[in-house]
C-alpha cells in the first residue's frame, strides 16, 4: 500500500512546454485529481491580503 504522499508526489502527467508557459496535463479520471489540484492551488496562489 502506498501513501498519500507518494500519490501526489509521483503524478502520472504530460508536461508540455508553449509560448513560455508550462501545461501539466494530468489523466482523465484520476482519483487523486481533486487533492492534487487543491495542493497546487494551495501552494501557488498569491497570499491573502493582511
Amino acid at each position: 500500500m502506498t501513501t498519500p504522499r507518494a500519490h501526489l508526489v509521483q503524478v502520472p502527467a504530460r508536461i508540455a512546454r508553449s509560448a513560455r508557459r508550462i501545461t501539466l496535463h494530468l489523466p482523465r479520471n484520476w482519483p487523486w485529481q481533486h487533492a492534487w489540484t487543491h495542493l497546487f492551488d494551495t501552494v501557488h496562489d498569491p497570499p491573502a491580503p493582511a
